[in-house]
């Protein structure tokens, strides 16, 4: 077969020999540039793609370890269900245990009457099964009496003073609260009540401290009597026994109290402590100071 090669002069192309070097020359810098640049975008990629593997790592980490620690009790609650279901599991087999599940329930009734109440046959079992468990876990020794109630337990006991701070004072065993160390000094707060208005602190949360929206016994809805709720009721009752004046506002921060970095508390916790309020209030518990 015959091959032919056409060959066009420089003159109809337009360029001369050194023009078509320095365009050769050219292309291969430009060919070089771009593999530069694929590699720097190659290692950006990755570079954020570590960073960003890393961070859901920490992320999920931290979740798991908050999850694990939150809730000692919680915790507790979970291994003594386990437990028992596993007792129960290993006297009577899974199939008696864990059957059928529509079994646990009674026909459905299609008449406008409401079905009978229905029960797990293995309650009561189970019941036992918890009075006779006894461990050792987060939150404690666990351990329960014949009505089901946890029994051996002790809870810190701490107090809260504007000029002290947070105090252990005790601890409380069931139904008795044991006194810790020697009966502490009265601070300046506690010996004698003056004339001074007390504060009165708390988190807007229902029950415990409200605005009042409407008139009740047709007091106005000024000063203290704008406000209603538990730690409002409260408040009123110790004022009459210990003849003091009082004003009722919520906490400037909005927190219960947390220990800071350099040492202070915010929230209603650190009110007390720098004797911006008197009497504060959360969820869990009622703190009382300078009123007695």
């Amino acid at each position: 077969m015959l091959r032919t090669t056409l060959m066009l002069p420089n003159w109809i192309l337009g360029d001369t020999p050194d023009q078509l070097c320095d365009f050769q020359q050219k292309s291969g810098n430009h060919k070089d540039s771009n593999n530069v640049l694929e590699v720097v975008v190659v290692v950006v990629v990755v570079v954020v793609v570590v960073v960003v593997v890393v961070v859901v790592v920490v992320v999920v980490v931290g979740m798991m370890v908050l999850l694990v620690s939150y809730d000692y009790i919680a915790e507790d609650t979970v291994r003594v269900l386990v437990s028992s279901l596993e007792e129960i599991q290993k006297r009577q087999g899974s199939s008696s245990v864990f059957g059928s599940v529509n079994g646990w329930r009674p026909p459905q009734d299609k008449s406008c009457h409401p079905s009978p109440a229905w029960k797990w046959h293995q309650g009561r079992s189970l019941a036992r099964i918890f009075q006779n468990t006894t461990f050792t876990g987060r939150s404690g020794f666990v351990k329960f009496n014949s009505s089901g109630q946890r029994i051996g337990f002790e809870v810190d006991v701490q107090e809260v003073t504007m000029y002290r701070g947070i105090n252990m004072i005790g601890t409380y065993e069931e139904s008795e609260f044991k006194k810790r160390g020697e009966e502490l000094v009265p601070d300046k707060a506690s010996r004698a009540i003056d004339n001074r208005t007390r504060i009165v602190t708390s988190i807007n949360e229902e029950p415990y401290l409200m605005r009042a929206e409407e008139v009740t016994d047709g007091i106005p809805l000024i000063g203290r009597f704008r406000f209603i709720g538990y730690c409002a009721d409260l408040a009123e009752l110790v004022s009459r026994n210990v003849d003091y004046d009082y004003h009722i506002r919520f906490v400037k921060d909005s927190e219960y109290g947390k220990k800071t970095s350099d040492g202070t508390w915010t929230g209603m916790i650190g009110e007390l402590i720098k004797h911006a309020s008197s009497l504060s209030h959360d969820a869990q518990k009622i703190v009382l100071n300078n009123l007695t």
